[in-house]
């Protein structure tokens, strides 16, 4: 698959997970959005770690792209932590989600935040995510991007299958609370 057919995937997958979030949360009422089981995150406090992690993303491929690794070429090659990043956050068959992970401080989300400014937010960075997978087309998907942990790089055709990976978690996530 060439850079643009790649690219133009991952803003369609973007445009998919944006209507599925719409589909499912968008019509209940701000007690359901705001419910918690326990120590578990209620839906809008699922939609909102997205928004932190995404947020980060966005600032890390902006960077990326500021300052292109390569010249522009077809295709990219995969690096084991990226292929470990997507596959330890992407749903398996039947809904599973692997490897359940402590999230960091940095990543957890406010529980008095209210759910309208949380899809606002949500809305606004998938946009932002949209016209960064736009603009990566006049440059090598090898190029590095810092992940969530500033030590570790993957390739940024990886950082959107990271993205879009974890965004499937999250979303299956918040659709068992309903």
């Amino acid at each position: 698959m060439n850079n643009k057919h790649f690219l133009d995937s991952i803003i369609l997958q973007f445009a998919a997970l944006r209507k599925e979030v719409e589909k499912e949360f968008y019509y209940l009422e701000e007690d359901e959005l705001k419910r918690h089981e326990g120590e578990a995150w209620s839906i809008g406090e699922c939609i909102e770690h997205l928004n932190l992690v995404n947020e980060r993303y966005v600032t890390n491929i902006k960077k990326a792209l500021d300052n292109p690794s390569q010249r522009k070429k077809e295709g990219y090659r995969a690096t084991w932590i990226g292929n470990l990043l997507i596959r330890s956050n992407k749903p398996k068959q039947g809904n599973k989600i692997p490897f359940p992970t402590k999230t960091s401080k940095d990543f957890i989300p406010q529980r008095d935040r209210r759910p309208q400014a949380i899809f606002l937010d949500f809305n606004s960075i998938l946009g932002e995510l949209e016209a960064l997978a736009e603009q990566s087309k006049e440059v090598s998907l090898n190029t590095r991007v810092s992940t969530l942990i500033p030590i570790l790089s993957i390739r940024l055709a990886e950082a959107f299958e990271v993205l879009i990976a974890h965004m499937e978690r999250h979303i299956l996530q918040a659709k068992r609370l309903k």
